[in-house]
């Protein structure tokens, strides 16, 4: 849509999307001086992809850190991510992430009044020393509350149930604004000297999935439900680039019925996944997204097999906890008994 005279409302900074990245936004624009900032969001309620996560955020070189005796730094963590995921299209902004860590958990802590710690437990997966920052909780629904508070705080309107219908743009291709629609017949066109999109990924597009990311098309979606990629479809209109499509966040180890993620920690400490034959057909350390893939190719259903000791270390853990008092995990003394109760080969599984 083209840019014409004749706006119903003007900002100087417009987020659109409410989860953690645009409430730290909005926080972050506020704080600088910036007179006028609003937030427009789709949803009634919050519930971006932070808060179905642990809302643990990576940071190398950190004061916690230092406080927990951990040495890290920038070029660590940058190192790391290369090996992890190999060459791709954003290089030069995953190299400033990775240099802004530490300042934006520092800044969560000391201005957002975030309740984030260095989480010590466990490396992260690709990570050479521990740099989770994280609630105690590992709840992401704790760090959206807290940078809810933090926005309320400083008084900036956030308009929730208002989703976006399109973004505007100048004769130049500039993005001047977005039409937004409050209820089920009034558009609202607002005007902003910049619009920054929060909307995050395309996860609960179907399509898009099939398009841009077949190799994980069709696998159960556990992310928020809000990830309906209309930045993807807007930026394309606009004639927008697009880069790293075929990337994704997956979750190997999901508990069925319970539809609640498996803490990864049970595999991180040395648990392994079998298919349902009873066998292990991968190496798991490549990390649980690294892994999504994998299983999908196996006969289902796989089943993560740990110990007594993993499980009371995962159980420092709400929602591991949770799944265990559902019962979503079985035990047994014995490999033959462990594959008896799950139904698997217990010669193949002893192997």
């Amino acid at each position: 849509m083209t840019a014409h005279a004749g706006w119903d409302q003007e900002v100087d900074v417009l987020v659109i999307g409410a989860g953690a990245c645009g409430l730290a936004a909005a926080i972050a624009a506020h704080d600088e001086g910036v007179p006028r900032v609003a937030i427009v969001e789709k949803f009634a309620r919050l519930s971006g992809d932070t808060t179905v996560s642990t809302g643990s955020v990576a940071a190398a070189g950190t004061r916690f850190q230092r406080e927990a005796g951990i040495e890290d730094s920038p070029e660590l963590m940058l190192e790391d991510f290369t090996t992890l995921t190999g060459p791709h299209d954003m290089a030069e902004l995953t190299r400033a992430l990775v240099q802004e860590s530490a300042g934006l958990v520092e800044w969560l802590v000391d201005v957002v009044g975030a309740r984030l710690a260095i989480v010590t437990d466990y490396r992260h997966v690709g990570h050479a020393v521990p740099r989770l920052h994280g609630p105690k909780s590992r709840r992401g629904q704790d760090l959206v509350d807290d940078l809810v508070r933090a926005v309320e705080k400083r008084g900036i309107p956030m308009a929730l149930a208002n989703p976006v219908r399109d973004l505007v743009v100048d004769d130049a291709g500039a993005v001047v604004g977005a039409v937004v629609q409050g209820d089920r017949t009034r558009e609202t066109r607002i005007g902003a000297r910049k619009v920054i999109l929060a909307t995050n990924g395309f996860g609960a597009n179907p399509e898009l999935l099939r398009t841009h990311c077949p190799e994980i098309s069709g696998a159960q979606y556990f992310g928020a439900e809000g990830s309906t990629g209309e930045a993807v479809l807007w930026g394309c209109r606009i004639g927008a680039a697009l880069a790293n499509m075929g990337a994704y966040l997956g979750y190997a180890v999901v508990a069925y019925p319970h539809g609640s993620l498996l803490s990864w920690t049970t595999i991180e400490k040395g648990g392994v996944v079998v298919n349902a034959h009873g066998e292990r057909f991968g190496d798991e350390s490549v990390g649980y997204s690294g892994f999504a893939g994998r299983v999908m190719r196996q006969p289902a259903p796989t089943f993560a097999i740990f110990d007594e000791r993993i499980r009371e270390i995962a159980a420092r853990e709400e929602e591991f906890r949770k799944l265990l008092d559902l019962g979503g995990a079985k035990s047994a003394t014995s490999v033959p008994a462990l594959a008896a109760v799950a139904g698997l080969d217990a010669h193949r599984l002893e192997a």
